[in-house]
């Protein structure tokens, strides 16, 4: 998925995931903010030498220990949750690619995909992300 995209869909859910909880505007833009921010953490292989992208930064184990590391660094359950779900759906919109992810690597090796509908930058990946762009304004409208 495209980087734009993973932050859009990240948007959708996370906003989603805070409006019963903290429905205030203050709260929403820090926590758009930390999204935009964080929803392409994994993709941080991409930039480092000698490291296979959707290696270990797309697994299951990197996900806890980014989550459970934020979450120490700051003891904010908002800012971990935030950043815990932005990765979390990067991993999962990642495993309806056809490529799919290695989930449990290096307990296994094999690559887990969800759907084998989209290709990266295609079209099912832009009707989806606007979709939850949809969804993301919608969510917004309901606090204005």
């Amino acid at each position: 998925m495209l980087k734009k995209n993973h932050q859009i869909v990240a948007l959708a859910v996370n906003t989603g995931a805070l409006l019963p909880f903290h429905p205030q505007l203050p709260t929403v833009i820090i926590a758009t903010a930390i999204t935009i921010l964080t929803a392409n953490i994994p993709d941080i292989d991409i930039k480092l030498p000698f490291v296979k992208h959707r290696g270990f930064t797309h697994t299951i184990w990197s996900w806890l220990l980014v989550s459970l590391l934020i979450y120490s660094l700051t003891q904010s359950k908002l800012c971990a949750s935030m950043v815990s779900l932005s990765y979390l759906m990067h991993l999962i919109t990642d495993s309806f690619s056809v490529a799919g992810i290695k989930w449990f690597a290096p307990l296994t090796t094999k690559s887990h995909t969800l759907f084998k509908g989209y290709k990266v930058g295609g079209p099912t990946e832009a009707v989806f992300a606007s979709l939850c762009l949809g969804c993301y304004i919608i969510f917004i409208i309901q606090i204005l």
